[in-house]
């Protein structure tokens, strides 16, 4: 448990720092900004907030769309190809893609924000069915 505690104090240190690194050393016009990609909606709520007017984010998983099935279109490949950042998550379609994302631009630096956190895994979770006087009767999924 104290390894997982000091690799997660790591990883609070080594993102912001590695994201602040190439914004520092990425050469800032008025109209340019930083490229970056995440891999699901909330990750770019955070990378705006750090990153603020500096970053222009893109999303690759789309609202509504399902991280494990997901594939990226070809425009969206061209915006990774561009990108100087992508923020992975550990969603399951990053196993087979990132590898690909990766050699499409060796330049990118991949931040693995997942990287010392232990996952819980998903258990069966329940759905009203119907009321019946009164109660709810739950459905396990």
């Amino acid at each position: 448990m104290l390894f997982l505690k000091k690799n997660q104090n790591l990883n609070r240190i080594v993102v912001p720092l590695a994201f602040f690194f190439f914004i520092g050393s990425h050469s800032v016009c008025a109209a340019e900004k930083l490229p970056v990609s995440v891999s699901i909606l909330p990750q770019k709520y955070f990378v705006q907030k750090i990153g603020g007017d500096l970053v222009e984010v893109s999303v690759l998983v789309e609202p509504g769309a399902s991280p494990e099935t997901y594939e990226p279109k070809p425009k969206q490949m061209v915006t990774l190809a561009k990108a100087k950042i992508y923020f992975a998550i550990g969603v399951p379609f990053e196993k087979k893609w990132l590898p690909k994302i990766v050699s499409l631009n060796p330049n990118m630096l991949l931040v693995r924000t997942d990287t010392g956190i232990a996952k819980i895994p998903m258990t069966a979770h329940q759905h009203p069915v119907k009321k019946c006087e009164g109660s709810l009767i739950f459905a396990i999924l």
